[in-house]
């Protein structure tokens, strides 16, 4: 793209038959370059990425974005470029396009990642089974539970809220070193972690009933969790991330004291 403008530069100084066929060939390329980039960039992006990894899924959403700010900006302050942006309608929906397949990109990133999360504490695969079963069990928890099974139930339970916690971690490390727009990469996260916070709550608030140590018990794990989580919502700029996390914590102080989820249902109507 930088030979398009230093070509559309020295055309300006050489005779006018010469200048016309010089701005001819390079818009025809100009054209080229942007529909060969649209038609290949989300086919190349697709094999090059498999499974997903957020790190180029990032790279390829930059590319188009920069891209489209070079159309936009570099573009339309070349002369033969400028004047053919400005007679030609489709050419001018370039940038809208790669702007369209940059938020394409990253969506579809993200909700492979939302997806991912969710797995572990929500729908059939083993780990979600295994959170929804220890769930159960600390909801029924009595000072006569059997040392072996309490104890197991709690591990898994954790293990759930440590996965999710690694999952987000190990997203935040793909994203470090300003690879992405801080705004855009505190949406991110806030979108996750509201998604996250909805199908770990649901659960809970539906107990009917609950003892007092498993309510103990639970408190004392959404500390742990809620405490993990802050670091995440940094810079969210409120919202629903912000919102479900103070819901999370309103649930732990119900469980603090003595975990009555009849009040859940009243609280939320």
């Amino acid at each position: 793209m930088s030979a398009l403008f230093s070509t559309s530069s020295s055309s300006s100084s050489s005779s006018t038959e010469s200048s016309s066929t010089s701005n001819l060939l390079l818009t025809e390329t100009f054209a080229d370059v942007c529909e060969l980039f649209l038609s290949t960039s989300p086919y190349l992006f697709r094999a090059k990425i498999e499974p997903r990894d957020p790190r180029r899924s990032a790279v390829a959403h930059n590319n188009c974005v920069f891209f489209a700010h070079l159309i936009e900006v570099v573009a339309g302050q070349t002369p033969p470029l400028k004047a053919f942006l400005a007679k030609d309608a489709a050419t001018t929906n370039y940038v809208s396009a790669l702007r369209e397949l940059a938020s394409a990109i990253f969506r579809a990133q993200m909700q492979f990642e939302e997806g991912r999360l969710l797995s572990v504490i929500t729908g059939e695969t083993p780990s979600a089974q295994a959170f929804a079963s220890a769930l159960a069990e600390i909801a029924n928890e009595t000072p006569a539970t059997e040392l072996k099974v309490s104890s197991v139930a709690h591990y898994e339970l954790r293990r759930a809220l440590n996965d999710c916690l690694g999952l987000l971690g190990a997203l935040r490390e793909a994203f470090a070193g300003d690879l992405l727009p801080e705004k855009l990469a505190a949406r991110a996260f806030s979108t996750l972690v509201t998604s996250l916070l909805t199908a770990f709550l649901a659960p809970i608030i539906e107990l009917n009933d609950i003892s007092s140590l498993g309510a103990s018990h639970l408190a004392h794990e959404l500390d742990y969790f809620s405490g993990e989580l802050q670091p995440f919502l940094a810079g969210s700029g409120g919202g629903g991330s912000v919102s479900k996390w103070i819901k999370l914590n309103e649930v732990n102080f119900i469980l603090k004291v003595g975990g009555h989820f009849f009040f859940f249902h009243f609280f939320w109507l």
